[in-house]
């Protein structure tokens, strides 16, 4: 685990936020207080998802800032943010600490991919073309090689390829943005399960099967595969979890 008292890399220019000026004629980001808390809020977030800070654990304002080399005040004002949107929360004379994993979010965010990834293969067949799904076979192709080295980190790659190009590949932004936003909330579960998983070889075959799928134009198999295949991984992940880390989730 990456430690906050480790300085993070440096950190790249999240979009503006509602209200604050883009970045000049020079292409330099702004620097006021909106830009940031925006970098803070980016920051912070970005290493809860990524598990380097674990659910349950605290995390001091002085501490943060320090991490980040900002001053306490945008810190303050991200985890003001973070605390709305259920990131971290606060004990009375405690202090802060990072929200454990609500397996009833994560069946929830599941079960709304379950059906939105079925639609998606759907749109998919409907409007990619030959050479884009060609694009999907070459993601597949990496994460065959991947579970054959039993490399992780190349197969997590390979597969949020997969998926992503998917619904990109479906051609409805607001499919896509959903999605994206799904996925950012059950990041960290998938990261803490993903040593206790075993090589990827299942969830490899059901997205070669997926992927014939729609290369021959089947909605009806298409569709019960994408959902099939989240509903199994669903069920996977929240065993996992609760066998082996029930002390960083809650139902």
């Amino acid at each position: 685990m990456t430690h906050l008292s480790e300085r993070p890399p440096p950190l790249g220019n999240p979009p503006p936020a509602v209200g604050e000026p883009g970045p000049g004629a020079d292409g330099t980001p702004p620097q006021g207080p909106a830009s940031l808390t925006s970098q803070a809020y980016a920051a912070i977030r970005q290493a809860i998802i990524d598990v380097q800070v674990r659910p349950g654990e605290p995390i001091a304002e002085n501490t943060l800032a320090r991490w980040l080399g900002m001053s306490r005040t945008p810190v303050r004002e991200a985890i003001l943010r973070l605390r709305q949107e259920g990131w971290v929360y606060s004990i009375h004379r405690k202090g802060l600490f990072v929200s454990p994993v609500s397996l009833s979010d994560f069946r929830q965010v599941y079960e709304t991919l379950e059906g939105l990834e079925a639609v998606i293969a759907r749109l998919v067949i409907e409007r990619a073309t030959d050479a884009d799904l060609d694009r999907v076979d070459a993601l597949l192709r990496q994460q065959e090689t991947a579970t054959e080295a039993d490399d992780r980190a190349a197969w997590t790659a390979a597969s949020r390829g997969f998926h992503t190009l998917l619904a990109d590949l479906a051609g409805n932004r607001y499919i896509a943005e959903t999605r994206a936003r799904l996925m950012d909330q059950m990041g960290r579960a998938s990261r803490l399960t993903l040593r206790l998983r075993p090589r990827p070889t299942e969830p490899t075959s059901e997205h070669g099967a997926l992927y014939k799928a729609i290369r021959r134009r089947d909605v009806p198999a298409a569709m019960l595969l994408a959902h099939e295949h989240r509903a199994r991984v669903r069920q996977e992940s929240i065993a996992l979890l609760e066998a082996h880390l029930p002390d960083v989730v809650i139902w």
